[in-house]
């Protein structure tokens, strides 16, 4: 698969680093593939390109068990393998979001729209996930009603 980025050189590094990580522990990811200089991606009058390898899959079936327990087991282990994780040299780590409201109000909303589309598609996980989903958004509320509350730039 060849496709534009829009990602900066040292934020495409990181990437590929946090790919061949994991590849190296046996958690199948579409590889970059470098070119004839070994560098995963193209540089193109300061745009940026990269190639990666096909892989084939489907869509996790979230009605079938063995999905979910198969995407729970990749999870975990992505969580446990990145604990010692190590960016290569020139890459720019990426943080994630900077602000802690914005970021919980981020999630907040994914839950709601979750949620909205579990009423739409009405399947066996949609079903699961409505039955404690109003817990959960009523945990948010709480969670965003506290942060707001809070003074981050304060020194004390």
């Amino acid at each position: 698969m060849f496709k534009k980025t829009y990602h900066d050189e040292a934020t495409i590094l990181f990437i590929y680093s946090i790919i061949e990580w994991l590849n190296i522990f046996n958690i199948r990811c579409p590889k970059f593939l470098k070119n004839s200089k070994g560098i995963p991606y193209i540089n193109y009058k300061g745009e940026y390109f990269i190639l990666m390898e096909w892989i084939e899959g489907r869509k996790c079936d979230y009605d079938n068990i063995s999905d979910v327990v198969n995407a729970s087991y990749n999870l975990a282990k992505i969580h446990l393998v990145t604990r010692n994780f190590k960016s290569i040299s020139g890459s720019k780590i990426i943080y994630g979001d900077n602000n802690l409201y914005e970021s919980y109000e981020k999630h907040f909303l994914q839950l709601l729209n979750a949620s909205n589309k579990a009423f739409y598609y009405k399947d066996d996980f949609s079903k699961l996930f409505l039955d404690s989903s109003d817990y959960y958004i009523e945990s948010a509320k709480d969670s965003l009603y506290i942060l707001s509350q809070i003074d981050f730039n304060s020194k004390n």
